[in-house]
């Protein structure tokens, strides 16, 4: 009668076993096709990161009046590993300029927006930002 419980303890411990093999992989495939919202939240920070130096360096207002020369230089020289195209739009809404980072296509951007003023008139500047 001794060896009834021995083998029923066996059996037990091999299931154990199994289930926690089977709960284990399952977690791991779970948890690989939900991508980490991280990322997504990095890449936003960094796109408002970038927008706040264009403002603070004064280059939104300067491309206001000047032209998209400027911002296409500030964009190229970001990481290769960034694609977007910033839009400057005037308070009507209307696009005063747009540019873009060469050789790059946005795709699944994040956007940030930045209001900026330039000789008494408001602007916002629109910039999407993805990953190559």
């Amino acid at each position: 009668m001794a060896r009834k419980g021995f083998v029923f303890t066996l059996d037990m411990i091999l299931a154990m076993i199994i289930a926690g093999v089977l709960i284990t992989s399952s977690y791991f495939f779970v948890s690989e096709a939900i991508p980490p919202p991280a990322g997504r939240q990095n890449l936003f920070k960094a796109s408002l990161d970038i927008l706040a130096v264009l403002e603070k360096s004064s280059s939104l207002e300067e491309a206001v009046e000047a032209g998209s020369s400027r911002l296409q230089e500030f964009l190229n020289a970001t990481p290769k590993e960034f694609c977007g195209n910033i839009t400057v739009y005037d308070h009507h809404s209307g696009v005063v300029l747009s540019t873009f980072k060469n050789g790059c296509n946005v795709t699944d951007p994040v956007v940030s927006r930045r209001v900026f003023v330039q000789r008494f008139s408001s602007y916002y500047a629109e910039l999407r930002l993805g990953l190559a």
